[in-house]
């Protein structure tokens, strides 16, 4: 297994709805059951709790699913998206926002 980190900002506290993570994310990957293309990426939590939104700025696809609440040791200094690699291909697993013990897990 082989995890992978894009590169993103992130602002406010992103559990609470205030913040929206975006990324550039530079290969294919998969959300639950659909995959989305490589492209620059919003990142929020959605309208009803425990749903998160990924959406595709420039082909504007978006998938919402439900996420899990996950806690971490120690808060980490930057936000970030992780994947898991799986044959050829990728997952997104994680979702962290900088200054937050609170992330969420994709099942």
């Amino acid at each position: 297994m082989f995890v992978c980190l894009a590169s993103l900002t992130a602002g406010g506290a992103f559990a609470q709805g205030g913040a929206v993570l975006t990324a550039d994310i530079p290969f294919v990957f998969h959300v639950g059951n659909t995959i989305m293309p490589a492209g620059h990426y919003e990142v929020r939590s959605a309208i009803a709790p425990n749903m998160l939104m990924v959406q595709c700025l420039q082909c504007k696809a978006a998938v919402v699913v439900p996420v899990q609440e996950v806690s971490a040791a120690t808060r980490p200094d930057t936000g970030r998206l992780i994947f898991h690699l799986h044959g050829n291909a990728y997952f997104l697993s994680k979702v962290w926002t900088a200054g937050d013990r609170q992330g969420q897990s994709l099942p």
